[in-house]
């Protein structure tokens, strides 16, 4: 197992979205299919319908995106990246995407609004919340 773990809350969040009808992908600059494995070992892949990551294609964030965005055929100004880094805002500002920064992972709040988060999640449920406003 990799040294990882879900933050509270996202188990049950994820199942939440569903639950609503919300279609879920990961975007990630991880190598796909090591992505893929972590996703697994969590227990949580089931969630989403599919999981985009870093191919020799699909290199950078927005390259990621707009492959996931292409194949599911589904409209930028549709989407939302959820994201703790400012490689995940710029990405979704490069596609046009939406984008919900989170504060629990890597990124500050302060940080994620300079790089372009339209709002800032402190904990799983304003997640929802926000997704519930738009």
């Amino acid at each position: 197992m990799h040294q990882v773990s879900l933050y509270a809350g996202i188990s049950d969040l994820l199942k939440e979205l569903n639950d609503l009808g919300y279609s879920l992908y990961v975007t990630t600059s991880k190598h796909e299919p090591m992505a893929k494995l972590m996703l697994t070992e969590l227990g949580v892949i089931s969630n989403f319908k599919q999981v985009y990551g870093s191919t020799p294609e699909h290199f950078h964030k927005a390259d990621v995106i707009n492959a996931c965005l292409t194949e599911q055929g589904i409209q930028a100004a549709e989407a939302v990246i959820i994201g703790d880094t400012k490689f995940d805002m710029i990405g979704g500002q490069k596609t046009g995407v939406r984008r919900f920064g989170i504060t629990w992972g890597f990124g500050s709040a302060e940080s994620l609004q300079e790089y372009g988060a339209e709002i800032i999640c402190h904990q799983p449920q304003d997640i929802k919340k926000a997704l519930s406003s738009l």
